[in-house]
């Protein structure tokens, strides 16, 4: 279908055309009946920059004012959207805009938590209210949500109402973005669906906002259409495959009986998480598409089980929910507050995000003591010890993190909890740690290499996946003075031809500042450069077979490990 009536087709916030009906204002003093007025939609075409006209003169000024909603159509316990159940809410935070007949800024503001606007005019002149779908705020905390269309260049989104005169007084406009349902499909225009996914956005902001107040959010740009579907392919034509996070923006599923996403709020505040661990926190993975269940590595778990947790957290209750299907009336719904991890333990996304959530949380009908309040995670996540560790991102390097501030009694309800989940390793390092999740290999977490020393390190590609559980091993180098030295990878055990390689990260870098590249099959050799004695030092050990090749080539695969002057 269509969006032409809402979406504006500009990448500046360029608000042209108005829909064919959908978008009226309401006044108390300026009522224009319904019949009497004849909108046409807009041909799309990209719109030059709009002029921004002096503000209008106080002293002569009238007001136009009023609130601007949208349908939001609820989820039900399962996941499934309810559409007898619509209910109309405010567009929170968003920016709102008088245009004259010319398309030119009158004046501008930003909808209160009501929905409520306020805004001058000039009297006696032709002006229409205008909603986009943007969290805007330049000042103090920073940020720039955009809700855009992927299939129409990068469009912004936007609602319109009628061009009516402004007259000599004070007068009421209210904007209302309707769902489009029908009863049996969306025989109208989505115009609620961009302002949803805005306002899933708004709840996860006013969440971090309560950690920093001045927190610098960044840009941000949601790609939604109901073009988009689960074919992978073509972004520009809505083949996005699944709603995800890529490099700064997010891409939202939106094709009616198969799978939408505007409605399911923890679906696009999970990729929202996504976004704030890439540009707000220390994350060594910061976004690995995996399924919930299973066993990943342990990067993977706790960067995806945090966003988990956070994304529920955001929504105000303990459930994630997807819709999905024939009128969307299927669905997918799993509580926090409950054990759901099929295989519980430092490996799993589950356990990471219940525990999380168990942290928070100040339920007393579950079985942890704890209630430390969401600003205790970001404490943790915000501290030298998280972000200054040689230890990579782990539910064992939050946890120590978190230790930190915790009494006797938090202490052990915090090991309950870990135990309960199966994870028993005592510091950032998980030493200690006795679940290897079936893999004997898995464990230590982090082995340990000195100068003119061997080690045996093996590896698999159990999952299947660049970061599965067990693909790539953790190797600490020990007290280790300045200089270069030769390391070297031979395989000692495997079924097929393997290509080790071996990536060299420094104290807490996120990504690797060293590679090893040559060429042999099972071996990998070459010169690393310590640059100071008081640095630190770790090496990724990877069979690139286990992460590339077909499954028939992948399997066990393990290396000595030498480093020598």
């Amino acid at each position: 279908m269509r969006l032409s009536a809402i979406v504006v087709f500009l990448f500046v916030g360029i608000l042209t055309g108005c829909g064919g009906g959908a978008g009226r204002d309401s006044s108390s003093t300026l009522v224009v009946p319904p019949d009497t007025v004849s909108e046409t939609d807009p041909t799309p075409a990209p719109t030059p920059t709009p002029t921004i006209l002096p503000a209008p003169d106080p002293t002569t000024a009238v007001t136009i004012s009023g609130s601007v909603t949208y349908d939001r159509v609820p989820q039900q316990e399962n996941g499934a959207l309810d559409y007898d159940a619509i209910v109309q809410l405010p567009v929170r935070g968003a920016t709102v805009q008088l245009l004259n007949s010319e398309g030119e800024v009158v004046s501008a503001g930003i909808t209160d938590n009501e929905g409520s606007y306020s805004l001058l005019s000039s009297p006696e002149i032709d002006i229409r209210v205008s909603v986009s779908a943007q969290l805007l705020q330049e000042d103090g905390p920073l940020w720039n949500v955009r809700v855009v269309d992927n299939t129409e260049l990068g469009a912004l989104y936007a609602h319109q109402g009628e061009l009516i005169n402004s007259g000599a007084s004070d007068s009421t406009r209210n904007l209302h973005a309707a769902s489009g349902w029908t009863g049996s499909g969306y025989g109208e225009e989505r115009v609620a669906a961009p302002f949803a996914i805005l306002d899933s956005v708004y709840e996860s902001l006013q969440l971090l906002l309560n950690l920093d107040a001045n927190i610098d959010f960044g840009e941000l740009e949601l790609n939604w259409s109901p073009n988009n579907t689960t074919d992978d392919g073509d972004f520009a034509i809505g083949e996005i495959g699944a709603t995800q996070y890529i490099d700064g923006t997010i891409f939202i599923l939106g094709q009616e009986n198969q799978n939408t996403d505007e409605y399911d709020s923890t679906v696009i505040q999970y990729e929202v998480m996504h976004y704030m661990q890439d540009n707000l926190i220390r994350s060594d993975i910061s976004n690995a598409p995996v399924p919930f269940d299973g066993q990943h590595d342990m990067r993977v778990a706790f960067g995806e089980g945090l966003a988990l947790a956070l994304a529920v957290m955001s929504s105000g209750s303990d459930l994630f929910r997807d819709s999905y299907g024939d009128q969307q009336s299927m669905g997918t719904s799993f509580s926090l507050e409950n054990q759901n991890a099929v295989r519980p333990g430092w490996y799993s996304i589950n356990s990471v995000a219940e525990i999380i959530f168990d942290i928070v949380d100040a339920d007393t009908t579950d079985d942890d003591d704890l209630d430390l309040g969401v600003e205790a995670i970001f404490q943790a996540l915000n501290s030298e010890i998280y972000n200054l560790s040689q230890a990579r991102t782990s539910i064992f390097l939050f946890t120590e993190a978190l230790k930190s501030e915790l009494s006797d009694s938090q202490l052990q309800a915090l090991e309950n909890i870990l135990r309960s989940h199966d994870i028993f390793g005592t510091d950032e390092f998980g030493s200690g740690e006795i679940n290897d999740g079936d893999f004997a290999d898995a464990l230590p977490l982090y082995n340990e290499l000195g100068v003119g020393e061997s080690i045996n390190v093996c590896g698999d590609a159990i999952g299947g996946l660049e970061f599965g559980f067990g693909v790539r091993r953790l190797v600490l180098l020990n007290a280790v003075p300045e200089g270069t030295y030769s390391l070297e990878l031979t395989k000692t055990f495997g079924n097929k031809d393997s290509d080790p390689d071996v990536l060299i990260f420094s104290g807490s870098e996120s990504f690797h500042s060293q590679e090893l590249s040559s060429t042999e099959v099972d071996r990998e050799f070459g010169e690393i450069t310590i640059s100071s004695s008081s640095d630190s030092y770790l090496l990724e050990i990877i069979d690139f077979t286990n992460v590339f090749a077909e499954s028939s080539d992948v399997g066990l695969s393990c290396f000595d490990v030498s480093l020598f002057n």
